[in-house]
């Protein structure tokens, strides 16, 4: 889900490139120009989100879940537990729910259910 990486810039265009940790060597080359850079000895790492990361946040309103998540556990004193999307059904047909939740939480014994947008 995320990748540790050394972000840097090329000298030549100003692009900005990443080098994944395992990809590392003496000299880094440019993704557009090819010139090779010498890498720096004293670096700082970085994290990057893969691509299914960035999109299941954006499409699926996972960056909501997790902003109601934490204003919920927040807001609890004592406990706190929660299910992710969840689906309900009352019939026997598993493929065919009858409803479902965002989110069910209990927060100091109350039970919050969540429908998050």
């Amino acid at each position: 889900m995320l990748f540790q990486g050394f972000p840097w810039t090329c000298r030549a265009y100003q692009h900005r490139d990443w080098t994944d940790f395992q990809a590392l060597k003496a000299s880094l080359a440019c993704d557009v120009c090819s010139v090779n850079v010498e890498l720096l000895v004293g670096i700082h790492w970085y994290f990057q989100p893969s691509e299914f990361l960035i999109e299941k946040l954006r499409s699926y309103s996972v960056l909501s879940l997790v902003w109601v998540l934490t204003a919920l556990r927040e807001r609890a004193r004592s406990s706190f537990m929660y299910v992710g999307p969840t689906c309900f059904g009352y019939s026997e047909d598993y493929d065919k729910p009858n409803a479902e939740a965002d989110l069910l939480a209990i927060v100091d014994g109350e039970s919050i259910l969540c429908e998050v947008s």
